[in-house]
């Protein structure tokens, strides 16, 4: 019979009814219900549950971690029939708590087994394991020889957290798939990297793990078409006789490498020039952990000539040190335990830094160690620089004595000053002086410079009332610090 939009849908046919119920999970995405569609589309009527849980493709997204029910997952791969899956398991335990129940751990494993018999036919498997759960023969259709057929498998995720000093000895991962989308891999190795990537290959993240570089260079040749290759504390092991010179990877916009060694990075950048990669990021976090010619090498790779931004700021765990492009598409972070400026001149002798910087942002106090760095390099000027964002957070400010000894230095292109107020806690007065003396550095450089003032109503406020009590020009304040201050007052009354 024709249907007509107001056919009632108790009339439909069996096909169109289950392909309304498939088109509602997109709307699970939304999570605006407590259960999910194909759970509530079989509980309406016996004639709507008959269809629904017989209707293979309804069920095929399983998702279980650890003190879930397992009748659950046990249910959803009968209901899903022949139909490919996508399936997500989370087994892993915090760090600093005790182990799990033996309870979980059993059905953690009655889930695992369940699911091995019906991998030929998963689009999508993510597991995420921390020790307690491995267990050999539970595992051992990942790593059996031949290995298990998956050939619709699209995404594969295996991410192992080790709870404790000595990891497990875990065999390598024998998956029987050739063209994986998307790869990601945390402290687990495959027993060959380039058999299961390939053509439609487009994202590739490796964390933790060591590999021959000809296992690395034989992946990034099966997979020509990646897009995002992400690194974290990988380590390449240089192999005999092995070219690694440059691999064309036309479609490669994104590289992300995370804390990695002075060898691997060397090896990654003739691997893939990294300056000719639209987006690439460095990242090098625990430097202390690092002999120093390490991260001074960091810097160094790729050159120089590409950065146009230094940004140092004060964090949690210490300082961080950021030197990138100006449309951010190239960068480099430095996270130390203290400020790693001063090391910079071993840098800054290779590479006219200050010359083509175009923006600076840094905390105040990080503003005057980076002023004595151009001093001590000789220059008088920053030719380049357009902006300047100073940071100021009395969270991390110090009682230091005020540093009003700067030599004079030239700013011809400078447009702009941000002045950010940070952190919890309102600024002091001594934090402002040492802001204002800070400026007046570049007021007397050139008294157009654009002023703006940004931070909540309080901090500005605070900030206000520090500048009318500097520009009255008290015994103990200097002459300079109160005509700057005005100054500063009159970009804010603007």
């Amino acid at each position: 019979m024709p249907y007509t939009p107001s056919t009632p849908i108790n009339v439909l046919s069996d096909e169109l009814l289950c392909m309304i119920f498939l088109a509602t999970r997109d709307l699970d995405h939304e999570k605006r219900r407590w259960l999910d569609s194909n759970i509530l589309v079989s509980h309406v009527c016996r004639h709507w549950r008959l269809h629904a849980v017989s209707y293979g493709p309804l069920w095929d997204d399983l998702r279980w971690h650890q003190g879930s029910s397992v009748d659950a997952a046990l249910a959803i791969l009968l209901r899903s029939g022949k139909a490919t899956m996508d399936v997500y398991i989370d087994i892993t335990s915090c760090l600093h708590k005790p182990d799990p129940p033996r309870e979980n751990i059993i059905d953690a494993h009655a889930v695992l087994r369940a699911i091995m018999p019906h991998l030929a036919r998963l689009r999508s498997f993510s597991l995420s394991f921390s020790d307690e759960y491995f267990d050999a023969d539970v595992f051992r259709p990942l790593h059996s020889s031949p290995s298990s057929s998956m050939p619709h498998l699209r995404c594969l995720c295996v991410r192992y957290l080790p709870r404790r000093n000595s990891r497990l000895p875990i065999p390598p991962f024998t998956i029987g798939c050739n063209d994986l989308q998307e790869l990601n891999l945390l402290n687990e190795k495959v027993d060959n990297y380039a058999s299961i990537v390939g053509p439609s290959t487009a994202r590739v993240s490796l964390e933790r793990l060591v590999m021959g570089n000809d296992d690395f260079i034989r992946l990034l040749k099966a997979a020509p078409n990646i897009q995002d290759l992400r690194m974290t504390a990988v380590g390449l092991l240089r192999s005999v006789g092995v070219d690694d010179g440059p691999i064309a990877l036309p479609h490669l916009q994104t590289i992300h490498v995370e804390d990695v060694l002075r060898d691997t990075l060397e090896q990654l950048d003739r691997i893939l020039p990294l300056d000719q990669v639209p987006h690439a990021s460095l990242t090098m976090k625990r430097i202390s952990a690092h002999p120093r010619g390490e991260w001074v090498e960091f810097l160094r790779v790729p050159s120089l000539v590409s950065v146009e931004e230094m940004h140092v700021h004060s964090t949690d765990f210490g300082v961080e040190l950021r030197l990138q492009t100006l449309d951010h598409q190239k960068s480099r972070l430095l996270a130390a335990v203290w400020s790693p400026l001063p090391q910079l001149s071993t840098i800054l002798l290779d590479f006219q830094l200050f010359e083509i910087l175009r923006m600076i942002s840094v905390d105040l106090h990080e503003w005057m160690q980076l002023i004595r760095l151009v001093e001590g390099y000789g220059c008088t000027a920053l030719p380049s620089l357009r902006a300047v964002s100073l940071t100021l957070d009395q969270s991390t400010a110090g009682d230091s004595d005020l540093d009003d000894t700067f030599e004079d230095i030239e700013f011809p292109t400078l447009e702009r000053v941000h002045i950010v107020l940070a952190g919890l806690n309102l600024p002091s007065l001594h934090l402002v002086r040492q802001l204002v003396l800070s400026l007046y550095l570049i007021y007397v450089a050139t008294s157009e410079v654009e002023i703006e003032i940004r931070g909540g109503d309080e901090h500005v406020e605070q900030l206000i009332k520090h500048l009318r009590v500097i520009s009255n020009a008290s015994d103990d304040i200097l002459p300079e610090e109160a005509e700057v201050a005005r100054y500063v007052m009159s970009w804010r009354q603007e």
